[in-house]
């Protein structure tokens, strides 16, 4: 039976065990030299390239079971960041590996007290990129789903109507790029870190698929754009078109 981390385990069984690399490349961008296991550690690690956080890709394992005196399970954390000494372990493949992941934790910091490691759950990871323009978007600490869904609608609205103002209403200013880029940018200040400011159902979709999430939170990134710009495009159709007559 595997030995467990509450019972006396000698010190030198307690090493750690250096991984091979993972590196398949010599040249380009950190995150495209290495062979991630997922999608999800590939963007991780380009998140932590652009802002210049120096890491390593499963550098070394933690053996945390043994039987008798053969290691029977280790943990292999999925980044180490030296210059902060911390291990970070992502759970967003499978939430079905949140509970195994969180056992196999719990038994690292018991044989391990002074390892500094932080396991980072989905919802946490897709915010941490949400907020800075990555991943898949999600509501915020504290931001209810209907909240959620307002925020959108909200978000969307703007841009949507500022589309029809400056840039498909043939009376418009031909600036309407110029318009439609600060709108996008205000939006993002506004809403990026309480819903992310998707603003489009495609936005929220395609990283999902991708990473392969839950989907829970679809229906807030579907109904909020879509009522948003729905609106947008009522009020303009029947509200200001109607009162302004067209150009000559």
């Amino acid at each position: 039976m595997a030995s467990s981390p509450q019972q006396s385990v000698p010190q030198n069984w307690r090493r750690p065990v250096k991984q091979r690399s993972r590196l398949v490349k010599r040249t380009g961008p950190a995150h495209a030299r290495v062979e991630f296991a997922h999608p999800s550690e590939q963007e991780f690690a380009r998140f932590l390239d652009y802002y210049r956080i120096r890491w390593v890709y499963e550098p070394v394992s933690f053996p945390i079971a043994w039987e008798g005196a053969r290691v029977a399970e280790m943990f292999t954390p999925d980044f180490y960041l030296p210059e902060h000494d911390l291990y970070i372990e992502l759970t967003t493949m499978k939430q079905s590996l949140v509970t195994p992941k969180n056992r196999k934790l719990r038994m690292l910091r018991e044989l391990y007290p002074d390892l500094n490691v932080r396991l980072l759950y989905r919802k946490d990871y897709q915010q941490l990129l949400a907020k800075a323009g990555y991943g898949v978007p999600a509501p915020g600490a504290g931001v209810g789903s209907l909240t959620a869904v307002f925020i959108e609608l909200v978000l969307t609205f703007f841009l949507v109507f500022v589309v029809f103002g400056s840039a498909i209403d043939d009376r418009a200013p031909k600036v309407g790029g110029l318009f439609i880029g600060l709108t996008v940018a205000m939006d993002i200040l506004v809403g990026g870190p309480l819903t992310g400011a998707a603003m489009n159902p495609a936005r929220f979709l395609g990283p999902a698929i991708v990473y392969a999430t839950d989907l829970q939170y679809t229906w807030i990134y579907l109904l909020g754009p879509l009522l948003g710009g729905g609106l947008a495009g009522v009020l303009w159709r029947y509200v200001f078109l109607a009162r302004q007559p067209a150009r000559a």
